[in-house]
């Protein structure tokens, strides 16, 4: 009898290890996903910044003027994981999403 009773709270405790393990993961994958979504935004500002250099760049041309800076060469930055895939995900907020300690 006392063979049995440890044995369902080692089982116990594996189930119960099991389901922490997963919920840290799972607040794991939510919190990378936030702050993928943080980059894209990111990037959005950074593309609608430059359309609206390249329209000051062309509004200065067009008055005979040249634009600050004309002669270096813009530098491409890579976006390492989708500009154009959607931002538009609830996110949760940080405070309930980082993972916590192992106890």
């Amino acid at each position: 009898m006392e063979y049995k009773g440890l044995a369902n709270e080692i089982t116990e405790l594996i189930n119960n290890r099991e389901k922490e393990s997963c919920l840290r993961l799972t607040q794991q994958e939510r919190w990378i996903e936030g702050l993928q979504n943080h980059v894209r935004e990111l990037y959005a500002h950074i593309e609608a910044t430059k359309r609206a250099l390249q329209g000051i760049s062309a509004a200065l041309e067009i008055h005979g003027l040249t634009p600050p800076g004309s002669t270096t060469v813009p530098h491409p930055l890579t976006e390492p994981f989708g500009l154009h895939q959607s931002t538009a995900v609830e996110v949760t907020p940080p405070s309930c999403i980082f993972p916590q300690p192992y106890v």
